[in-house]
C-alpha cells in the first residue's frame, strides 16, 4: 500500500469513536466526488473534527434586572403613600411633585426592561474538544450550537462545519450568566466521523490550496455542453504560476495554491472565448479549495463607446446584448440563451465577448429617481433611440469583432 494511502487509513481509523475492524479502506475519490466536495466546503469558514462533551444549557433571563426595577417602583410608591399622611401641607406638596416624577420614570423603566429582555429562553451549547482543525480553528476547545443537541453523543467524534457567531448571546451583559463564552460555532448538523470518511479523506489530502475545474463549450445559455480537452490552463498567484492540461472530461485540478488572489487563464484557440469571466478570478482561502465551471463559446465580440446625452456619469449604466429574431427571416430559434450584460468603463468604453453568431439588439439602461423617489429605467437602443422597434440590429459572425459601435445614451 502506498505511503499516502496508509497514512490516510491510519488517520481515519484513529478518528473513529470505536474500533473499526469491520471497516474497509476508503475507496479513492472520483473526480466528480472531489469536485462536489470542493463545492460543498470551499466557502465554509470553520471546519474541524471535535470530540463532544455533555451539552450545557444556559438560562437567559432578564428577570433579575426587571425585579430590581420593580422593587424601585414599589419603594417610590411606598414613599408617596407615606408622604400623603404628612401633616405639613407645604412639605407634602413639594415632595409629591418630586415623587410623582420618580414614579413615572420607575414605571417607564419597568416597561422598557420587560420589552428589552423578552423573550426569555434557554440556550443549549455543546462543548467540543478540537481533535483535528482544518479551517478557522486555533483553540483546543470551543462551544458549539447544533440544531438537535439531544442527538449528540458525548465522547463521540464529529466532523463539524459552520461559522463563528454570537447571535444568540444577548447584547446585555447583565443578563448573560457566562461571561467566559463570548462566541460559539454555529454548526447545525455535525456529522459523525464514521459516516464522513470520504469528507475526511478529501479534507486531509485535497483541500490544501486546491483548485478543481471543468471547461465546456456553451450549449445554450449557461447549460454545459461538450468538454474541451487538451487545453492548457495557467493559474497565477502572488507566488508564481502553474500550468495544467484538461483531461478527456474537460476537467483539471491543481493543488498547493497559496492563499490570496488567484487568476485563471485558459489558452483557448483564437476563435473561442470564456463566457463567464467572473470565474477567472477569485480569493483562495488558507488551506482551502475552489471549484470553477468555465464555459467557452465562439468568440464573437462587440466593442464601442457610449456617451451620455447630458454629460452625466456613466457609472450606473448597464449594457445589454440580447438575441434578435427578425420575423421576416427563417432564422433558427436559439433556446435558453440569456442576454449578456456588462458595465462600461469610466470613459464609456465597453466590450462584449464570447457571443455566438447571429443578430443582436444592443441597449444601455440607467436607473433614475424622480422627485417623488420612484425609480425608473431609462433605456436607449443602438444607434440612439428609446423605441425598440427603431433599434438597428448588430450582426455578429463566427468569431468576428464588431468594433466602433458607438452611440449616445439618454441618461436623464
Amino acid at each position: 500500500m502506498p505511503t499516502k494511502s496508509r497514512w490516510i487509513l491510519l488517520f481515519v481509523m484513529l478518528l473513529l469513536p470505536r474500533p473499526a475492524q469491520s471497516q474497509s479502506a476508503v475507496a479513492p475519490l472520483s473526480p466528480d466526488e472531489r469536485f462536489q466536495l470542493c463545492n460543498n466546503y470551499s466557502s465554509v469558514p470553520v471546519i474541524f473534527v471535535g470530540r463532544a462533551g455533555a451539552p450545557v444549557t444556559i438560562h437567559i433571563s432578564g428577570e433579575a434586572e426587571i425585579e430590581k426595577a420593580r422593587q424601585n417602583l414599589e419603594q417610590v410608591i411606598a414613599e408617596l403613600k407615606e408622604l400623603q399622611t404628612s401633616q405639613d401641607p407645604a412639605t407634602r406638596m413639594e415632595r409629591e411633585m418630586e415623587l410623582a416624577l420618580r414614579e413615572g420614570r420607575a414605571r417607564q423603566e419597568v416597561s422598557k426592561l420587560r420589552a428589552m429582555y423578552l423573550p426569555l429562553r434557554d440556550l443549549t451549547l455543546v462543548p467540543m474538544t478540537v481533535e483535528r482543525p482544518f479551517r478557522g480553528v486555533t483553540e483546543s476547545a470551543l462551544m458549539m450550537w447544533v440544531r438537535e443537541p439531544a442527538k449528540i453523543v458525548p465522547d463521540n467524534l464529529y466532523l463539524v462545519t459552520g461559522a463563528r457567531s454570537h447571535n444568540m448571546i444577548p447584547p446585555f451583559p447583565e443578563i448573560w450568566p457566562r461571561p467566559d463564552i463570548t462566541e460559539y460555532v454555529e454548526g447545525p448538523d455535525p456529522k459523525p466521523t464514521l459516516s464522513a470518511l470520504k469528507e475526511l479523506e478529501f479534507l486531509t489530502t485535497e483541500a490544501h490550496g486546491s483548485l478543481f475545474g471543468a471547461l465546456n463549450m456553451r450549449s445554450g445559455g449557461e447549460i454545459r455542453g461538450a468538454p474541451l480537452t487538451n487545453i492548457h490552463i495557467v493559474v497565477t498567484t502572488a507566488t508564481g504560476s502553474q500550468s495544467v492540461v484538461t483531461d478527456d472530461r474537460g476537467e483539471f485540478s491543481i493543488s498547493g495554491i497559496a492563499a490570496g488572489r488567484v487568476e485563471i487563464k485558459p489558452l483557448l484557440p483564437e476563435n473561442l472565448g470564456i463566457v463567464n469571466r467572473s470565474e477567472l478570478s477569485f480569493e483562495m482561502k488558507e488551506s482551502g479549495c475552489d471549484a470553477v465551471h468555465l464555459l467557452a463559446a465562439l468568440d464573437g465580440r462587440v466593442r464601442g463607446r457610449i456617451v451620455s446625452s447630458t454629460g452625466s456619469s456613466l457609472e450606473r449604466v448597464q449594457m445589454t446584448l440580447s438575441r434578435f429574431t427578425d420575423p421576416s427571416e427563417s432564422a433558427p430559434i436559439v433556446l435558453h440563451e440569456s442576454p449578456t450584460t456588462v458595465r462600461p468603463n469610466r470613459d464609456g468604453t465597453y466590450e462584449f465577448w464570447a457571443q455566438a453568431p447571429g443578430k443582436y439588439l444592443l441597449s444601455a439602461s440607467v436607473e433614475r429617481s424622480d422627485p417623488n423617489g420612484r425609480v425608473r429605467q431609462v433605456v436607449t437602443f443602438y444607434p440612439g433611440t428609446d423605441d425598440r422597434n427603431a433599434a438597428v440590429p448588430i450582426t455578429i459572425g463566427t468569431a468576428t469583432l464588431q468594433d466602433g459601435v458607438d452611440f449616445v445614451v439618454v441618461s436623464e
